[in-house]
């Protein structure tokens, strides 16, 4: 990555092999990829930035790979003899009035609740707090209100992102849709480097949340049960099945955790709704 050495007309900082913050900044959320070395680490803040690395990686022939919230299950953010394109530093978050948000492809999912929240507003998207938008919304985008209001990918509007031959394009339905199309789930963001997005929101409204432990010997039932009540309608609540075991044989079993966007049902300090759920379910 030599053509980066020196210059100042990139308003990025390049971390590279021998640096003393390289160890640290060239982890990802995984373990498993920290033997991974790029060939270095690029912290942009703006569009030209990602254009610039993309040009160098081009000229140079070299592997580029963009980095949020290091969540990718693969390791793809981390990718060996890689430039790494950290993209943290796009962090804007425009809420506007007509209801869609303008999201910096480096915000991580907690500051998009919260500036969501802050001005009524929610939209579908993932679990963790830590996770990065843009490989959650370039992946497709599971999470507790998907059976309700969709993937995150279904509530995009429109996307900027960095091409392999350095322009800066904006996506939609109604300009390069084939590649519109590729971003929301179809390409796992392997087409450029997105910059920002535009996702349409709902108004706020309560999540009711809580679990259900079902003891070991239940689990041939549960999982019988469980697809098939998933299955039942859109619209229905989300409920995530999860397999725990502690260090003591008494903790074990079985979580659901559910959650309903809407009024909650209170009935003797449960959701109404959990009970239905409880008898749908094994004992």
């Amino acid at each position: 990555m030599s053509a980066l050495a020196g210059k100042s007309t990139m308003d990025v900082q390049l971390i590279r092999p021998g640096d003393a913050v390289y160890r640290d900044a060239k982890l990802g959320y995984f373990t498993q990829y920290d033997a991974q070395r790029p060939s270095a680490i690029a912290r942009v803040t703006t569009p030209a930035d990602v254009q610039r690395c993309m040009e160098i990686a081009r000229t140079e022939k070299s592997r580029i790979t963009a980095r949020c919230g290091g969540h990718s299950y693969p390791g793809y953010s981390t990718a060996d003899g890689a430039l790494v394109v950290d993209v943290r530093g796009l962090n804007r978050i425009d809420v506007r009035p007509d209801g869609t948000a303008e999201v910096g492809a480096g915000v991580l999912l907690m500051d998009l609740y919260i500036a969501l929240a802050n001005a009524g507003r929610m939209m579908p998207a993932g679990t963790c707090a830590t996770v990065g938008v843009s490989g959650l919304t370039l992946g497709g985008g599971i999470g507790v209100t998907a059976r309700q209001f969709g993937l995150t990918s279904d509530r995009l509007v429109s996307a900027r992102i960095v091409t392999p031959d350095g322009v800066h394009r904006t996506v939609s339905a109604a300009e390069h849709f084939d590649l519109f199309w590729a971003l929301r789930g179809g390409g796992g963001g392997n087409f450029g480097i997105v910059t920002s997005f535009v996702f349409r929101t709902e108004p706020a409204r309560n999540l009711t949340t809580f679990t259900l432990v079902f003891p070991s010997a239940s689990l041939p039932s549960l999982l019988s049960a469980w697809p098939d009540w998933q299955g039942h309608g859109a619209g229905r609540p989300h409920l995530d099945c999860r397999r725990w075991q502690r260090r003591e044989p008494v903790r074990r079993g079985r979580r659901l955790f559910r959650r309903h966007a809407g009024e909650p049902e209170a009935v003797a300090g449960r959701p109404r709704s959990s009970r239905r759920i409880a008898a749908d379910l094994p004992p």
